[in-house]
């Protein structure tokens, strides 16, 4: 398993030692900024992957794993301060949508299976958890403290 980490990490398995390679050089954050937008396109094989992270505040910390199978899809925003976003995908044409705001926010998510959506905003010291276990699944949450 490869892992970039600033404030923020991207872990990926993968067959390819290319796919590794790329992330290493291609996702570099200067220490003094307070804000980060990466994407990361890589391909294994025929298998096309996409993760997009992008983060203003600090102390933020995205983690998402891929795990070596085909077209998945993870786009994690994070806006304020001690954010955690943990996203694992297993499986095939998972897509994930993940948007915290304000401080202090955890989710994980975690899509096990095919063609699974999970459309997931949260803000203000909120806590989620979700486990797509199966295929097709779609689920959409929208959390916010009063």
């Amino acid at each position: 398993m490869q892992s970039i980490s600033y404030m923020y990490m991207i872990s990926l398995v993968s067959s390819s030692l290319l796919a590794q390679s790329v992330l290493a050089k291609d996702l570099q954050e200067s220490p003094l900024s307070l804000s980060l937008n990466s994407s990361l396109h890589y391909r294994v094989g025929a298998q096309q992957h996409h993760v997009v992270v992008t983060q203003y505040g600090i102390l933020n910390k995205a983690t998402v794993n891929q795990i070596n199978e085909a077209s998945n899809q993870a786009h994690v925003v994070q806006y304020g301060s001690n954010n955690l976003a943990e996203v694992f995908q297993y499986g095939t044409e998972n897509k994930i949508n993940l948007s915290q705001h304000g401080n202090n926010n955890h989710a994980e998510i975690l899509q096990q299976g095919d063609a699974n959506i999970a459309n997931i905003s949260q803000a203000g010291e909120q806590a989620f958890k979700v486990q797509q276990i199966g295929n097709g699944i779609e689920v959409n949450v929208t959390f916010h403290k009063q």
